[in-house]
């Protein structure tokens, strides 16, 4: 958590070519970066050399005020993903076995799969859950 003073030092040494996009991408997500700049009032493409003081300690003060607010529970209906995993190309689906590494079993978010929201992920994770519960158990009682 850097000072205002040091947060303007460090816009201040950037290269006079960068663009201030790039430089809160650093710091944050690009469409975070996006609606920070945007709040601050920094043109879209504005390099740092064309950042003048006055944008710059706007861009600094909205920085340091700048809130992603709290987390807080949701109800189940209002629920939802996130998509990316595993690719399922790589998962044996009659057992939920890595076909890459023997002996681990994947199932729920793990995976790459991304339903409608409704509890279609749910039951994803709960399907998958059972199937490689019940092989990593089979596969322990064929290795005894």
């Amino acid at each position: 958590d850097h000072t205002s003073e040091q947060l303007t030092e460090l816009l201040l040494n950037q290269s006079a070519k960068r663009l201030v996009a790039s430089y809160l991408e650093e710091l944050v997500a690009q469409r975070l970066a996006e609606g920070l700049a945007r709040d601050a009032g920094v043109a879209e493409g504005t390099s740092f050399g064309k950042l003048d003081r006055k944008t710059r300690n706007r861009l600094v003060e909205t920085i340091k005020r700048w809130s992603l607010g709290g987390v807080r529970a949701v109800p189940l209906e209002k629920g939802e993903v996130v998509a990316g995993g595993v690719s399922l190309d790589e998962v044996d689906p009659q057992t939920m076995a890595s076909r890459k590494v023997r002996g681990l079993y994947l199932c729920g978010e793990v995976l790459d799969v991304a339903g409608p929201v409704g509890g279609y992920n749910l039951q994803a994770a709960w399907a998958t859950g059972f199937v490689a519960g019940e092989s990593a158990a089979a596969s322990l009682d064929t290795e005894a």
